[in-house]
């Protein structure tokens, strides 16, 4: 029977990109029951429960008041840069500035473009997990650590920056900080904040916003590293497990000598080990599809041996 989704009123997920074009992402509860979908979601976005029927996009959030500012902020800080670029021609200082706000502006909508397939990368990825052995329990907390840190360090180096350009600007004239400050670091939007200390706050949050953009990628790939080294990690250190047991039976199956008719026990024994083999791979493993791999590359040799007996 087909679960109902509460949330979106049973509709499927694959369904929803024709009801809503671009908004944020709407979670539910799971039962305790149910498995971490997705290191991403539980730790980029902060879930501390989540399953793929309980997510749906919808434009019902206060996430969407603070994406619409953000995209703002970001959209008007690149069309500042490409304006002092045709008002003072190709420079430096005007290309850096360009090349920053762009970038930043691109993340926005690479950050906007994810969250619009979050619900069916979730649906993947919990479809993936269901047929994986289970991380280290240490694991979750890895992931927190790694996450509170790389946006700690994303913060305190935009802090820092913004510091040492108001002692700058304060050893230049202390009277006037904040328009040095901003000719000298804010140089595309310095026309349009001049005078306005309220200006000047709000492009300082359009610019932390920015900051952000700027380390997303780079902390996406982070988690996908640890996600995977983590994963490939449990998988090779079962399958050492599965390898050495499998090689006990082939010693077994060597070794043994009993005064029956060779052949026609061979093949009782061989039987009965793999049969023995196939489960304890499965065990060992977790996975049926790589222990029905293990099984038919155990039994070939076994099986050209037979016949060259």
């Amino acid at each position: 029977m087909r679960r109902r989704n509460r949330l979106t009123g049973g509709i499927e997920l694959h369904q929803l990109r024709l009801l809503h074009p671009l908004p944020p992402l709407a979670t539910g509860r799971c039962k305790s029951g149910d498995r971490w979908s997705s290191v991403a979601a539980r730790c980029a976005v902060s879930f501390s429960s989540i399953c793929s029927i309980e997510l749906a996009y919808t434009l019902w959030s206060p996430y969407t008041i603070y994406y619409a500012f953000s995209m703002f902020g970001q959209i008007l800080l690149c069309l500042s840069a490409v304006y002092q670029i045709f008002q003072k021609g190709v420079q430096l200082g005007s290309m850096f500035h360009f090349i920053f706000y762009g970038s930043n502006l691109a993340a926005a909508l690479i950050l906007a473009r994810n969250a619009y397939n979050w619900p069916l990368l979730i649906k993947s990825i919990e479809e993936i997990e269901n047929q994986l052995p289970y991380f280290r329990r240490n694991f979750r907390t890895i992931i927190t650590l790694t996450t509170a840190l790389m946006l700690a360090n994303c913060a305190v180096e935009h802090i820092l920056f913004v510091a040492h350009g108001l002692i700058i600007a304060y050893s230049c004239d202390p009277d006037n900080v904040i328009d040095i400050y901003l000719k000298l670091y804010k140089a595309s939007i310095y026309e349009f904040t001049r005078g306005s200390a309220w200006r000047w706050v709000v492009t300082e949050i359009f610019t932390l916003q920015g900051s952000f953009n700027y380390s997303y990628n780079d902390f996406i790939m982070v988690l996908v590293s640890l996600y995977l080294s983590e994963y490939f990690l449990v998988h090779n250190k079962r399958l050492k497990k599965a390898v050495q047991q499998v090689q006990r039976y082939i010693d077994q199956v060597k070794t043994i000598k009993i005064a029956i008719s060779g052949l026609d026990f061979f093949y009782v024994t061989r039987g009965t080990i793999l049969t023995e083999l196939e489960h304890s791979i499965i065990d060992f493993s977790c996975d049926k599809c790589l222990g029905h791999e293990l099984y038919t590359i155990v039994r070939l040799p076994l099986h050209l041996k037979d016949e060259s007996q």
